[in-house]
């Protein structure tokens, strides 16, 4: 189990910098994190991206906009297709 959860913060650390340019969110200010979970039947990761400084544009003052449908579904895409490869070579 630990090689696989090596093998998927792996893939999510290739996918993370795609994802984040996709959104303009490739900058000094943007950081993130994530933390693999095993506590369910099912392993899952949860991610959290953050800024030190908002850059995004503001809508009555708050930050506008949420990810963009397609932006996530390559990063998801990405991380599969990585893992899958990964796995065959198991």
């Amino acid at each position: 189990m630990i090689r696989k959860q090596k093998l998927i913060k792996k893939a999510i650390q290739n996918a993370m910098p795609t994802f984040l340019a996709n959104e303009g969110l490739d900058n000094q200010e943007t950081f993130w994190w994530g933390d693999i979970h095993l506590n369910t039947n099912h392993v899952h990761v949860h991610l959290a991206i953050s800024q030190r400084h908002n850059t995004r544009p503001l809508k009555n003052g708050v930050p506008k906009g949420m990810f963009k449908n397609k932006s996530i579904r390559l990063f998801k895409s990405q991380i599969h297709h990585e893992l899958e490869k990964s796995f065959k070579d198991d």
